[in-house]
């Protein structure tokens, strides 16, 4: 496949997780990483992060109930600690102390938080469940969720979508999210 990456930095990983980081690799970070559940869309997003330590710092954008879980698997695969992690958690926003690597947040809190976030100076967004991300026109609420997370990626240089949930209705769902991805195409 011609892209080379310093596999002994991802040990651990399967055949099949490497080949979505070599993917990211491929595209400069830009990219969707549309696997079924299960097999390791998190690993591989981490894995990206760790071959580019210079991407930091990073802010991943997931439902609430996989914040603790990004957590995790951050310390496990990084290898940084806990307090190289801040979890947004309240939708009152507040002046962050000290930077930190990687930021957590889930979409029902993003729209409260964005003024604060573009001052992180985040290179690296990953949005995981990115069906949550709604096209412009669908109700309210999803529209200001959507508005947040354009303003925070389109500045970031690597944009990381994960989304095991098939398109069930129309290709249209998913315009939003490949127009950032690759806007000359979409």
């Amino acid at each position: 496949d011609g892209v080379y990456i310093d596999e002994e930095l991802l040990s651990g990983f399967r055949d099949y997780q490497l080949d979505g980081v070599k993917f990211l690799e491929q595209r400069d970070g830009v990219g969707i990483l549309g696997d079924e559940m299960g097999l390791g869309k998190t690993v591989q997003a981490l894995g990206y992060l760790k071959i580019h330590p210079e991407n930091f710092p990073a802010l991943v954008i997931c439902p609430a109930s996989l914040k603790l879980n990004w957590e995790k698997e951050a310390i496990k695969w990084l290898g940084i600690s806990k307090y190289d992690i801040h979890i947004f958690s309240s939708r009152n926003a507040y002046q962050l102390g000290r930077s930190r690597k990687l930021y957590i947040i889930n979409y029902d809190i993003l729209k409260d938080w964005v003024h604060i976030i573009k001052q992180l100076c985040i290179q690296t967004v990953i949005g995981d469940e990115i069906q949550m991300v709604a096209n412009m026109g669908t109700p309210k609420k999803p529209v200001l969720r959507t508005n947040a997370f354009l303003a925070i990626s389109k500045s970031s240089s690597s944009k990381i979508m994960l989304s095991g949930t098939p398109i069930k209705s129309y290709p249209s769902e998913f315009f939003t999210i490949l127009n950032l991805i690759a806007p000359g195409v979409f």
